[in-house]
């Protein structure tokens, strides 16, 4: 292959292109030069120039930028397509957890979510836990109700859905009893126990068990004798002790097995699958190996 600078020691050629024609005769010289490094020009392919093999380096760079060209295709098209498929008689909630921070973090996180909500009209919301850092709140006048709650998510679209809301470990270091008796003062707050289940009805007969827990609960039923937990100092016996963790995991036991609902879907703040290590609280990781069998042969996960 003849490169881009030999092309100009011969008659004017179409740039761009390598040839195989013959020279002129006063260019014999040049040319044998080039025989013996190139080998003979006869009998070789005329190839565009902007084709001509690319370094190893420069070849694999195109092929990464082409990789995630496609890749990011594929992601906007399939986003699209699941967005395009919610129609009016769409299932659709959010879920929110560790969120009550009353930050600006917050308050942005609040603003999107409520667009979303508006534009989908979704149903409900489930709130996973910690909904006031850092310790819960200590009565129903604690000004945090409002700092992180109700002027948060004012926005008239999530101030006329329920909000189905667990209990977090932080929440655990305040009044629980308050948090429950909130809900009578909210018109959207729903926590009628610290653990509960809501049956709803939606759209062509389609029924639904939302059973809410309390993770803190629970691990009170699996708890050994003088194991640590995280601020257990704080915590209230009466709601995260053995007795109130075994009442509770028989209840979910009992709600899971007599539930004729068409989907089953329980929330709350420790999660069955996560990337955070719990190796601090062995029981916040046992409460996963405790629960997932139950899960599975009542039809919660597959």
């Amino acid at each position: 292959m003849i490169c881009a600078d030999d092309i100009s020691l011969h008659r004017q050629r179409k740039p761009g292109l390598c040839t195989h024609d013959e020279p002129d005769r006063g260019l014999q010289t040049s040319r044998s030069r080039h025989d013996q490094v190139f080998g003979s020009w006869h009998h070789r392919k005329v190839i565009p120039f902007c084709l001509r093999w690319k370094p190893r380096a420069e070849r694999l760079g195109l092929i990464i930028i082409f990789v995630i060209s496609v890749l990011v295709v594929l992601v906007i098209w399939v986003s699209q397509t699941a967005l395009a498929a919610f129609t009016s008689d769409s299932f659709l909630f959010a879920s929110i957890g560790d969120f009550g921070s009353g930050t600006q973090n917050q308050h942005m996180v609040a603003h999107q979510m409520a667009m979303f909500a508006t534009e989908h009209q979704i149903k409900f919301v489930t709130g996973l836990g910690d909904n006031f850092y850092e310790s819960g709140i200590r009565n129903l006048d604690d000004s945090q109700l409002v700092e992180k709650f109700e002027e948060v998510y004012k926005d008239s679209y999530l101030t006329t859905i329920p909000w189905f809301v667990a209990l977090g470990d932080h929440d655990h270091c305040g009044n629980i009893s308050a948090q429950v008796e909130y809900s009578h003062r909210s018109p959207i707050w729903r926590m009628p126990a610290p653990y509960f289940v809501k049956h709803i009805r939606e759209g062509q007969g389609l029924t639904l068990d939302l059973i809410v827990t309390d993770s803190i609960g629970l691990e009170g039923a699996i708890l050994r004798t003088y194991e640590p937990r995280r601020f257990e100092f704080e915590y209230d016996q009466e709601f995260t002790g053995k007795m109130a963790g075994l009442q509770q995991m028989i209840w979910l036991k009992d709600t899971l097995k007599h539930s004729t609902a068409d989907w089953i879907i329980v929330t709350g703040h420790r999660p069955l699958y996560s990337v955070a290590s719990r190796s601090r609280y062995p029981v916040e990781y046992r409460l996963h190996t405790e629960l997932m069998p139950m899960f599975k042969k009542y039809g919660v996960v597959h």
